[in-house]
């Protein structure tokens, strides 16, 4: 059977609570020692007015989270004790033991407060307080309960403290003071009703905003809720909290057949505060990057981050207390802000934003040239400028001769007066301009502009110093630093020759000697006028020839030397001083002496046959009328044309062709009109072999 004191109040300006009668009760759960080890007492009515003591949650394990409705103590004595302005309050805490220079302070709910409190108590047993705001408790959590009266009458009556392995008590003998005057390392035993969340249950968060109105629920459905502190919140009968002060309060939910508790704090609303650094600054040179920096205050530990460029947030949004913003070619200004908004509850978001700049990038040139349109010659100064782009308003100049600095060569300009033509001219600029990419340049690669001092040389060739009589010859001049225009003298034999170009073409004698003197235009010569060597030519008499006829026999005058030709062809074989024609035709015999020259005879026409017909390999050819005057008649057998290959062609009596065609048919027509009065020569060939036959146009 359990027993428990059964306890009426009234509400007045402050609670009056008194006991009329007294049975044994027993909590639900317990954290307590043996009677008989631990007989001590504590001074509950009179010497300490204020106690804390810390209980941790392992104390209570197989307690559920739910809201505590009545706390209990073990009484030492039966006795009746009176309290004036008793107040407990409950705190949830991480501490381990309690400090023993200071009372907690942090986080204390009202649980109860009466100005005045009896109570009657039975010796050995448990004293149950029921609790005016049922404290919410969370299973496994440590807790401190703090007891506070201004005077009292009666004996102590608390006993059977627990000792503990840490100071788990402070207590002092003003309800107000803030430091304690004694600790100890015991607890008082302590028990504790609790109606389970599993049974009922307040949803709703733990924390609200200043001024905001938030909706609990209870369950089972249909309680009425109530709050302990209206100072700072009040809530409505639906269960609308609405946040008037900062601090904490109690709200209750009384569902009919028990209550239940939270324990619920009202934020007072701050402001986040958000910074902005640039580095390296607001203003850098296009292609480089400026990193911007988030600095907040009050943002909570896991803060986001939205970034704006010109008005527009980033496509995604970038969560990062940094962004790094670039422009490749500048002359781009942007303004960038940064809205922070807190983890925290109640705290307003806040906006920062830097404006910043990126400088057009310039490209820093220099070009150089002399002063000289034409080169001069070697030891004459030549003067070089510079000529800058984007370099600045003081630019720096080095000079370099063939990729060797120039000493002193600082200046925009540069003089040399001992160039060579090979050397090679260049300068360096490093420009200051603003944000010049890059800040140094090379300028154009220049040639010195001077010539050598030269030594003008000709010298002359000919086609050939060794020619027939009758050949002509060519003789070049070949000028060394000539210049762009020399003139030229051409000597024969000593007397001057009306030709002043390079070339001279004439027809030599014998034993010609030919020279030439040119005159140089060139600059920077040593010499500007020279003679060439002479030439000496050699000429040659040409062979005389003449041909002999006996039938068909022809005999050339020279032994040695000779070429026959029929009809213009060479004959195969025909090197011999004598020659046996066999076919009709003209013939002529070149002759080549020892020296190279040739001469020709004249040409002597051979004719067997001068008839109309002949044969080929037995077939008949005929030619008709004869002589003829506008049109000839030709018949070639018709087996010819068939079986072989046939050309027909007609010569005059130079051997000059005529005419000539392929025959198809073996009747063949040829218009006279155009030939000239005179005799003609019809040859009939094929691969088998040919005929000629004469006629004569009238």
């Amino acid at each position: 059977m359990h027993y428990r004191i059964n306890v009426f109040f009234s509400t007045l300006l402050a609670f009056t609570i008194c006991c009329v009668s007294a049975r044994a009760q027993t909590p639900q759960y317990t954290h307590q020692g043996t009677t008989a080890s631990n007989p001590n007492s504590f001074p509950f009515t009179n010497g300490f007015n204020k106690l804390q003591w810390l209980y941790q949650g392992n104390m209570f394990a197989s307690a559920p989270s739910g809201s505590i409705t009545k706390i209990y103590f073990k009484t030492l004595s039966a006795v009746t004790a009176t309290m004036n302005d008793l107040v407990i309050r409950i705190a949830p805490t991480t501490l381990g033991a309690l400090s023993t220079t200071n009372f907690e302070t942090q986080g204390f709910d009202t649980v109860l407060s009466a100005a005045t409190y009896a109570m009657t108590t039975q010796a050995g047993q448990w004293v149950g307080i029921p609790l005016q705001t049922p404290y919410p408790y969370t299973a496994g959590q440590s807790f401190i309960i703090e007891i506070t009266k201004s005077s009292g009458t009666g004996l102590p009556i608390l006993a059977y403290q627990t000792s503990e392995s840490y100071v788990a008590r402070l207590h002092a003998n003003s309800a107000t003071a803030t430091a304690p005057t004694g600790n100890a390392q015991t607890l008082g035993e302590l028990g504790f009703d609790i109606i389970s969340s599993s049974t009922a249950v307040i949803t709703g968060p733990d924390t609200i905003c200043l001024g905001s109105n938030q909706n609990f629920y209870g369950s089972p459905t249909g309680g009425s809720w109530s709050i302990n502190n209206t100072s700072v919140a009040s809530i409505s009968s639906s269960g609308t909290l609405t946040g008037l002060t900062s601090g904490s309060a109690i709200i209750t939910y009384n569902y009919g057949t028990g209550i239940i508790a939270k324990n619920v704090f009202v934020k007072a609303n701050q402001s986040a505060t958000i910074t902005l650094a640039a580095n390296p600054g607001d203003t850098v040179c296009g292609g480089n990057s400026i990193m911007l920096n988030a600095t907040v205050t009050n943002a909570g530990d896991t803060p986001s981050y939205t970034w704006i460029v010109n008005g527009n947030p980033l496509i995604i949004p970038n969560n990062n207390p940094t962004y790094n913003v670039s422009n490749l070619s500048g002359g781009t200004g942007y303004n960038v802000a940064c809205v922070v908004t807190s983890s925290l509850q109640c705290i307003a978001n806040d906006t920062a934003s830097r404006s910043i700049y990126f400088r057009p990038v310039v490209t820093p040139s220099v070009s150089i040239m002399s002063n000289n349109s034409t080169p001069v010659c070697v030891g004459i100064p030549v003067l070089f400028t510079a000529t800058p782009s984007n370099g600045g308003t003081v630019p720096i100049y080095q000079w370099f001769k063939n990729n060797i600095n120039i000493v002193n060569a600082n200046n925009v300009t540069y003089s040399d007066a001992t160039l060579q033509p090979t050397d090679i001219i260049t300068c360096q600029m490093t420009s200051n301009a603003t944000c010049p990419n890059p800040n140094i340049v090379t300028s154009n690669i220049l040639i010195a502009p001077v010539n050598p001092i030269a030594t003008t040389h000709v010298q002359i060739s000919a086609t050939d110093t060794s020619v027939c009589s009758g050949e002509s010859v060519t003789v070049a001049a070949i000028p060394t630093n000539g210049g762009s225009a020399p003139t030229f003298q051409w000597y024969l034999n000593g007397t001057t020759v009306n030709n002043t170009s390079g070339i001279y073409n004439y027809t030599p004698s014998n034993n010609d000697q030919v020279f030439c003197v040119m005159t140089s235009n060139a600059l920077c010569t040593s010499n500007a006028v020279d003679s060439s060597d002479t030439l000496t030519f050699a000429v040659y008499n040409l062979p005389v020839v003449t041909i002999l006829q006996n039938g068909n026999t022809f005999s050339s005058s020279a032994a040695t030397g000779n070429q026959w030709y029929c009809n213009g062809s060479a004959v195969t074989g025909g090197s011999g001083q004598t020659i046996a024609a066999t076919v009709d035709g003209y013939y002529k015999v070149v002759v080549t002496d020892a020296n190279g020259c040739q001469v020709t005879s004249d040409s002597i026409l051979y004719q067997n046959n001068v008839g109309v017909s002949n044969v080929l390999y037995g077939k008949v050819t005929k030619i008709y009328p004869n002589p003829a005057h506008q049109k000839l008649m030709i018949g070639i057998d018709p087996e010819i044309i068939d079986k072989l290959t046939v050309e027909l062609s007609i010569t005059n009596q130079l051997g000059q062709m005529v005419y000539v065609c392929s025959p198809k048919s073996s009747s063949i027509t040829i218009d006279l009109e155009q030939f000239s009065t005179g005799i003609y020569f019809v040859k009939i060939s094929t691969q088998e072999g040919s005929s000629v036959s004469r006629f004569v146009k009238e």
